[in-house]
């Protein structure tokens, strides 16, 4: 609500600009209402095929919409999520699929199963954000990393030249990025 034009302490030619500014129409109010209405359809949009649907509560006044966004990042992963991860998406009909073509791979591999995959080769595992991007303290690689590797997601590429490596490798060790 806009409360200054009834507040306004000042007299005189300063109160007549302030009066001017503040719209006894209220336009602020009608100019809020529709930028609310683009954001939130721009939330619906963001939203699509990352939920299933956005309950009302989210756009309550106080509330951060966005924080929905925030919480499925950090949700704990299933293959399927890793497989979306990974870029593996187009090599399948459906996500069902995606999940147990990225179980079988890390079923079929030792070290990624040794390194935090080993959960989601039962069904229903998952691990948790952290897990799939933290750095190690041995090779500086994440599990993402070495998923993308191991399965030859990125043939020729070596992650250990990738630009997170070459930030976290800086911040780690306190000293400035050069390229």
């Amino acid at each position: 609500t806009d409360d200054v034009r009834e507040n306004i302490a000042v007299f005189g030619d300063q109160k007549r600009v302030a009066e001017q500014l503040f719209d006894p129409r209220n336009q602020l109010k009608q100019i809020l209402d529709a930028d609310a209405q683009v954001f939130r359809k721009a939330c619906y949009r963001c939203f699509d095929g990352v939920v299933e649907s956005v309950p009302e509560s989210y756009f309550k006044p106080g509330t951060e919409p966005i924080a929905i966004v925030a919480r499925t990042y950090w949700k704990e992963l299933n293959s399927i999520d890793i497989g979306i991860e990974l870029g593996e998406v187009p090599q399948v009909e459906n996500m069902e699929q995606l999940g147990f073509m990225i179980a079988g791979r890390a079923q079929g591999n030792v070290n990624l199963q040794t390194a935090g995959l080993m959960p989601i080769t039962r069904p229903g595992g998952k691990i948790r954000r952290e897990i799939w991007q933290r750095m190690d303290d041995f090779g500086d690689y994440s599990l993402f990393q070495d998923s993308s590797s191991e399965f030859n997601i990125a043939p020729g590429r070596d992650c250990s030249t990738s630009d997170s490596v070459k930030i976290f490798k800086a911040f780690k060790g306190g000293t400035e990025l050069k390229y």
